[in-house]
């Protein structure tokens, strides 16, 4: 069954793959019911984003994505192209995490994402997992 037919999804942009698997298991054990589709580039992101939009199919819920995309410029390239209005993708929720910094928290706000330190320690990863719940839960349509 190919992605774009579930209704309801998350689309996580990372190019580390150890790191997204252990969010992806993560998110899987927070809520059992999120189907998580992983890709590792802005270019593909867009793409996919593009061909539901062009098919008609459900967009994600909830884009999570790693500001590193592996470049800090990437990033933030997508979080522009994500905002910009005749991108038919305003409305989406983007959780934008790095690791923390002051700077880059201000500029991801500031473009219309919401920034979310890159969780280390234990305590930081629950924290981390029960934000990435709410914005999920506040998402639902």
């Amino acid at each position: 069954m190919s992605q774009r037919n579930h209704s309801d999804w998350l689309l996580l942009v990372d190019h580390q793959s150890g790191s997204e698997m252990t969010l992806v298991e993560a998110i899987q054990q927070l809520s059992p019911t999120v189907h998580t589709v992983r890709v590792n580039s802005v270019p593909m992101a867009l793409s996919l984003l593009q061909t539901c939009q062009t098919r008609e199919q459900p967009l994600p819920r909830l884009i999570l994505a790693n500001l590193q995309l592996p470049q800090r410029e990437d990033g933030f390239h997508l979080l522009a192209a994500l905002t910009r209005a005749a991108s038919g993708f305003g409305r989406l929720p983007l959780v934008i995490s790095s690791p923390a910094d002051d700077r880059d928290r201000q500029e991801v706000n500031q473009r219309g994402g919401t920034y979310l330190p890159k969780p280390v320690s234990p305590d930081e990863w629950n924290d981390f997992l029960k934000t990435i719940h709410y914005y999920w839960q506040k998402s639902k349509v």
